[in-house]
């Protein structure tokens, strides 16, 4: 079992207010157009946190910056970290690790890594943390339920809660989990996947081996009765 890698600056703290942004400094034509368009992201962010603070913003990079851009976002979120506005300073990898690698390779400002991981995911998520843990990185996973549907991949025809739970608590074993909730029902399954690390008995590795093949979790998505099963996740998100 793999323990969670973090940066000393986030040891013990508190995760109040989370903000992903910055995705229009890529962009910005010069180093001061970057600046002006972070700084002015984070304003707003502070504004809308409830204690004028953002615990964790997380710079959102899709693709390869230009240097210029690179500098002028980091010189706003750490000016602003030192203001005391942001806590810690993290990336998100909104698209390809390979799109990403070189605010890894040349700049050290991050405390966090925010990455999806899901099977379709796997092996970018398995570069990023490698990276972070050569860097000391703290790894939050996103994206856990996401395997290409648009709703949970336990939305599937004979699936269920139960096994989100069950994958859910598999993947807090291993980093942090960054989870969107729709109802009350997948808050409760959270919270209880949370508390219980245990597998509940499914054999969750053969699944994701499953489907770490695009063909494969693809092929269900077409099956007939997708669409009902679907339909009724939508409709149970307003009954539970």
């Amino acid at each position: 079992m793999a323990n969670p890698l973090w940066a000393a600056e986030l040891r013990d703290a508190k995760c109040d207010w989370v903000v992903c942004g910055g995705a229009k400094v890529g962009n910005a034509h010069n180093q001061e157009q970057a600046m002006n368009h972070m700084t002015g992201e984070i304003i707003a962010a502070v504004a809308g946190s409830p204690d004028g603070v953002v615990s964790i913003y997380f710079l959102s990079v899709a693709r390869a910056w230009e240097e210029h851009q690179i500098n002028g976002a980091l010189a706003a979120l750490q000016s602003a970290k030192e203001e005391g506005l942001i806590g810690s300073i993290g990336l998100h990898v909104a698209g390809s690790a390979l799109g990403v690698a070189s605010l890894w390779r040349f700049h050290d400002a991050f405390d966090v890594v925010l990455v999806p991981h899901n099977p379709r995911t796997e092996k970018d998520y398995q570069g990023v943390v490698a990276t972070a843990s050569d860097r000391r990185v703290g790894v939050v996973q996103e994206s856990v339920f996401d395997w290409g549907a648009g709703v949970p991949f336990f939305a599937m025809p004979n699936t269920g809660w139960k096994l989100g739970g069950a994958l859910l608590a598999d993947r807090l074993r291993v980093n942090p989990v960054l989870l969107g909730v729709m109802s009350v029902n997948e808050m409760e399954t959270a919270t209880q996947a949370a508390q219980d690390s245990s597998k509940l008995g499914i054999d969750l590795e053969s699944l994701w081996q499953t489907y770490k093949n695009p063909d494969s979790w693809c092929e269900p998505l077409e099956r007939h009765d997708w669409e009902a099963a679907r339909q009724k996740y939508l409709k149970d998100l307003n009954g539970h």
